[in-house]
């Protein structure tokens, strides 16, 4: 007879499920990404202007908030003014009416949780993990402290370009007419 014992798994911690439910719509980020890996370089650039357009809630009614609801990123970044950030759309996409897609804070996160999870975690992913890049060390665009890059060695299969990293303290919440807005903090290019 077996006298085997098993252990249960312990409890995830709170930091480890919010992680882990970052992971919530990945599936849409490599997808997408898929789809955007045979535009050209140039065309699959979002610069530090326009993506400042999408650090907010919703204000139009054409437009839809972050497929992650009450678990968008916007909710996190001042527990004192939470909000749903607005579904970014990149220039060069159109607005799928079939399925809702993530704000910008929410895409950055699982961008990056996905790339430290290949990096540290061995998790093998088919594909890209980014749907678009950003410039930085350029007037108007980002510095380089603020990105997110692949070292040598690293999976450049996955994340070829450089991306702006996710930080909640990297973003700074305030209100305007009754909308709530972000701005990011020490990532602009001097």
């Amino acid at each position: 007879m077996c006298q085997c014992q098993f252990q249960r798994r312990p409890e995830q911690s709170a930091a480890e499920k919010l992680h882990r439910a970052t992971l919530a719509g990945a599936a849409d980020v490599v997808g997408k990404a898929r789809q955007n890996a045979a535009r050209d370089d140039d065309e699959s650039r979002a610069n530090c202007q326009y993506e400042d357009t999408f650090l907010r809630q919703c204000v139009g009614e054409n437009e839809r908030a972050c497929v992650r609801g009450a678990d968008c990123e916007c909710m996190h970044i001042d527990v004192a003014q939470p909000f749903v950030g607005v579904e970014c759309i990149l220039p060069w996409e159109q607005k799928n009416e079939a399925k809702r897609g993530m704000c910008l804070p929410c895409s950055r996160a699982t961008t990056q949780v996905l790339f430290y999870d290949i990096v540290h975690s061995g998790v093998h992913v088919n594909g890209l993990i980014q749907c678009f890049y950003n410039e930085h060390s350029k007037l108007g665009e980002y510095r380089l402290s603020a990105m997110l890059i692949c070292p040598p060695g690293g999976p450049i299969q996955n994340m070829p370009m450089p991306i702006v990293r996710h930080q909640r303290n990297a973003y700074k919440v305030f209100k305007d007419r009754d909308i709530f807005y972000m701005k990011q903090l020490e990532v602009d290019f001097c």
